[in-house]
């Protein structure tokens, strides 16, 4: 079981979330997931997203979360010891399965570890991972519906996405994610060019995408990066929703 330090750990970092940092994309997000349900944390990190979905869909759920850092996963399975409906597994997900290179800034454990070298820069130090795809791993569990879907990949958003296609086209799964122009300069995005590849295959395949806006919901044909992705203006925005058309 954790540690009290563990609990009181993770619990801070998921309140700082909650209430502060994503807030109110985090909420908006946590509505749409049904509880009982089924969802995938794909870039746990620390935990912080892992522990509001487990409260979510509660015992009867289910929460498979991906993160490919080994200390980061290791430290995520004391925090989650004894929760049955919680899996973390040790992967990066990406549209081929296999080994894997992640690059972490100056080599350490980091929200901005990246499959995409480009996105770390000259100070990615690269790290030997196992990558799986969203579609086989969910085929090996059975082939679950799949609810919701969060995901923070630092630039690969369009590869994990493409690696999970069947489970997006047969369940269409409420979708949350960070993309940023910044990652996807030169085409950084498994295969495609900048942020428009990545709505533009979602949307081929039967979703619409949202963002807020100081809150306000607005479509993602009316996202400007120009506008809305510039340092130190707000809002900046880099949180998207996709939900089934």
């Amino acid at each position: 079981m954790p540690t009290l330090n563990q609990r009181v750990r993770l619990l801070l970092r998921a309140a700082k979330y909650r209430c502060l940092k994503d807030n109110p994309e985090m909420g908006r997000f946590l509505s749409r997931v049904p509880r009982g349900g089924c969802v995938v944390d794909i870039g746990a990190h620390k935990g912080a997203y892992t522990y509001w979905l487990s409260k979510r869909v509660g015992p009867g759920g289910k929460v498979f979360a991906f993160e490919p850092q080994k200390a980061l996963a290791e430290e995520l399975r004391g925090h989650f010891e004894g929760c049955a409906h919680v899996e973390i597994h040790e992967n990066a997900l990406s549209d081929v399965a296999g080994d894997a290179t992640l690059y972490r800034p100056l080599g350490a454990n980091s929200p901005a570890a990246s499959l995409i070298s480009a996105s770390v820069g000259e100070s990615g130090v690269p790290v030997a991972v196992r990558a799986a795809t969203l579609d086989e791993f969910i085929e090996a569990k059975g082939s679950p519906r799949v609810d919701a879907i969060k995901c923070d990949v630092e630039g690969h958003e369009l590869a994990v996405f493409r690696g999970g296609r069947r489970v997006l086209e047969r369940d269409h799964p409420v979708l949350y994610f960070e993309c940023e122009g910044r990652f996807h300069d030169g085409g950084g995005g498994g295969g495609g060019s900048g942020m428009a590849a990545v709505f533009e295959f979602l949307c081929s395949i039967g979703y619409d995408g949202y963002f807020l806006d100081w809150g306000r919901r607005r479509p993602i044909g009316e996202f400007d990066a120009a506008r809305h992705q510039t340092r130190g203006k707000k809002p900046y925005v880099n949180n998207f929703f996709f939900e089934k058309k």
